[in-house]
């Protein structure tokens, strides 16, 4: 089970995830909230501790409402630069051990060779159903050159220094990409 995973539910339907990073805070994809209205942020909430997101039967999940989303002010939604948002919860949680946060890097850490793990609910195919069970995959870590060469000018706005690039033939997280962070 991941600890620090989130599911983020509007009007009761999930459509994204996150990463709690503290004890009110939901790390999440700018693009998720992007669009959002302040009404329609009142309506979002935060789900920890799920595993089955169709389910209500795990006992120890909590549900906190949103009453803040801050975007990262250089994102752009073409290119998905800068594709960060805090969520702020109106009440924070306790830590137990089912709900814990996410250690985050410090500095400027190296990845390229490693695996990485991506978690969540998306689709685990192109336009297929989504799971109700958390999914996860690991995929390595390539370098910045070596994704060029993969995908030359495919990305809109190109690969820039800042990004992780990760992936592999048949294991990728194109259906879930905004579910964890």
């Amino acid at each position: 089970m991941c600890v620090f995973q989130a599911a983020l539910f509007n009007s009761g339907r999930q459509f994204c995830g996150g990463s709690l990073i503290d004890s009110t805070h939901i790390l999440t994809a700018a693009h998720c909230v992007a669009h959002m209205s302040s009404w329609d942020v009142s309506r979002v909430t935060v789900r920890l501790g799920d595993h089955n997101i169709k389910t209500n039967s795990e006992v120890r999940h909590i549900e906190k409402k949103v009453k803040r989303v801050v975007r990262h002010r250089g994102f752009d939604s073409r290119t998905l630069y800068n594709d960060l948002a805090i969520l702020t919860m109106d009440s924070a949680v306790s830590f137990t051990k089912q709900i814990h946060p996410i250690c985050l890097p410090s500095g400027k850490a190296l990845y390229n060779g490693q695996t990485a793990t991506v978690i969540g609910w998306g689709s685990l195919r192109e336009s297929g159903p989504q799971p109700a069970v958390l999914q996860e995959v690991s995929i390595p870590v390539w370098t910045n050159s070596e994704c060029k060469a993969k995908y030359g000018n495919a990305a809109p706005g190109g690969i820039v220094e800042h990004f992780l690039c990760a992936g592999q033939a048949g294991r990728d997280s194109c259906s879930v990409s905004s579910q964890d962070i």
